[in-house]
């Protein structure tokens, strides 16, 4: 139920403060030291992520009046490889396409009446996403997983935002805010779960009713807790230990705390890659180690190449101060005065400069390289091709590093976002008998029910990777033309068909519209009815008349 988009603003700063709260406002159930050491985990991959870990100072000593850096090129590879890594997970996804994530509702049976059902689902599940800003929450939930370790949906019941006709509202929650607790080794099942987030005391007042004014001298900048627990059973919202309330359309104050209407604890971890945690894996933790050395080696490098590149003079035979000389605007000259008696001549040379070894260039590329092993994103993701053509099919393969690794997270997704799907349902069929009013309501969303619910479901993802687009349908009429695919795989293997039922009944209707169209038309002589026409004309000629004088 928290709105956490101010806080979402706020949340550099509040990582100087994150436990702000007496304990004695707090839920006594809530796993205060399992939040500490969740957020000191979130805290330093958000530092890599951002960048904030090379702000580091060095002791080496001072440069412009301020402390040395010790990573002063900031180069970060981990933020580079967690945005590509994210493109790739929705991949080239049709501008028009109404999500990044198409869901699909297999009918349990194979009737037109358990088919229609499964439209009525999916029609409602593409409603209540375009609601709640689909492709935006999907993407910015595909990015924090890739360093954070997975990224979190909560789904709810919430009719007193007019935004939402549907009354379902999809949230992402940032991880860091978030402690849910696995029903033994199941992680795709909560049995209960908090929400713990920052929120300033006007935010407390006018978003959910509640004075923390008392509280001001315990929080940073006026901000208070806001306290989200959830069970199977219950659900209950607080800050600073009061009940928070929000206004309903009708001005009347709602508690935030009540019985569970659907029965599971609506939160969905979904992990970058899983082993053995609620969260899985994350980029930070591959990279942190390479990318330090990396910006450290690189640094040297750069110090080298400046010492290379300064000019030494090396002055012999003079007892006099070396004065300059301006020949003409812009062009000086070193004076090194007169020789003394009986001694070889003032001279300046140059002094040979340390030259970079090639040694050290390759360390740095070293590091580099196996950066990219460890973060599976290969050189080809950056267009760099190695300097000759090479083939799609053979760019293609080169990605196999980065592509695999997305397949796999992708996996994670599609059990994840079939939950979400599932539990949208399930609101949908608890709660829209209860609505007051019907009016803005699309009326797939009324249809939801029990016959909705338990369906076998499937995500249709966008293709990785660009792919020639005549190869794709040369390859679909030829395999159409062996009657190796059917004509609804054909279609749907394009991309840019919504309806591909609606679609076959257009074909079949030009097919038959073209059937008529040559049906009509005059025959046309061909060349061998033209010949013979003529031949019979000129027989026609030459025969003798037949007349009445004859008889």
């Amino acid at each position: 139920m928290a709105n956490d988009n101010k806080a979402e603003a706020s949340f550099p700063r509040l990582l100087k403060n994150w436990f702000f709260t007496p304990v004695e406002t707090i839920d006594s159930k809530f796993p205060t030291q399992d939040w500490h050491t969740w957020r000191d985990i979130c805290r330093e991959r958000w530092d890599f992520f951002s960048g904030k870990v090379w702000e580091e100072t060095s002791s080496a000593g001072i440069k412009d009046g301020k402390q040395a850096e010790k990573y002063p090129l900031h180069i970060n590879p981990i933020r580079t490889f967690a945005l590509k890594h994210a493109y790739v997970l929705f991949g080239e996804v049709s501008d028009g396409a109404v999500n990044l994530v198409r869901s699909r509702i297999l009918p349990k049976k194979n009737e037109v009446v358990a088919k229609e059902v499964a439209h009525e689902a999916e029609e409602a599940l593409e409603r209540v996403w375009y609601e709640n800003n689909g492709r935006s929450l999907l993407t910015e939930n595909g990015l924090l997983s890739q360093f954070l370790g997975g990224c979190v949906f909560k789904v709810s019941w919430r009719p007193d935002l007019v935004l939402l006709p549907s009354g379902v509202s999809i949230e992402r929650i940032i991880p860091d805010y978030f402690v849910g607790v696995p029903d033994g080794s199941d992680m795709w099942n909560l049995r209960e779960a908090w929400t713990a987030q920052p929120v300033s005391t006007e935010e407390a007042k006018t978003l959910y009713n509640v004075d923390v004014s008392e509280h001001l001298v315990t929080g940073p900048e006026n901000q208070a807790l806001l306290l989200e627990h959830w069970t199977r059973d219950s659900y209950r919202v607080s800050i600073e230990g009061k009940v928070a309330r929000v206004r309903m359309p009708n001005g009347e104050l709602q508690n935030l705390e009540g019985n569970n209407p659907i029965g599971v604890v609506p939160f969905v971890v979904i992990p970058h890659e899983r082993a053995g945690d609620l969260f899985g894996l994350s980029l930070v933790d591959s990279a942190k180690a390479l990318s330090r050395e990396y910006n450290a080696r690189m640094a040297d490098a750069g110090d080298a190449l400046r010492e290379e590149a300064r000019v030494r003079y090396v002055l012999k035979n003079s007892s006099q101060t070396v004065r300059h000389r301006q020949l003409e605007p812009g062009i000086l000259v070193h004076d090194l005065g007169v020789a003394p008696p009986n001694s070889d001549p003032p001279s300046l040379d140059l002094l040979a400069s340390p030259r970079i070894s090639s040694e050290m260039n390759n360390f740095n590329a070293a590091v580099l390289a196996q950066l990219r092993r460890d973060c599976f994103v290969p050189p080809v993701a950056d267009g760099e091709d190695e300097g000759s053509q090479r083939s799609a099919l053979t760019l293609a393969f080169r990605m196999w590093p980065l592509t695999s690794h997305v397949r796999a997270e992708r996996n994670y997704w599609s059990e994840g976002l079939n939950l979400v799907n599932e539990m949208i349902l399930m609101i949908l069929d608890a709660k829209n008998p209860m609505r007051v009013s019907t009016d803005g309501v699309d009326t797939s969303l009324l249809k939801i029910n029990q016959t909705h619910l338990g369906h076998l479901k499937r995500q249709e993802w966008a293709p990785m990777i660009p792919r020639d687009r005549e190869a794709l349908v040369n390859e679909l009429i030829l395999r159409s033309g062996a009657n190796h695919i059917s004509l609804e795989s054909a279609l749907g293997s394009y991309g840019d068909i919504d309806d591909i039922q609606e679609e076959i009944k257009r074909i079949v209707a030009w097919m038959e519209h073209q059937s008529v169209v040559v049906a009509d038309q005059p025959e046309t002589d061909t060349e061998e009815d033209t010949e013979e026409a003529e031949e019979t004309e000129e027989a026609e000629v030459d025969a003798p008349e037949v007349g009445i004088e004859n008889e």
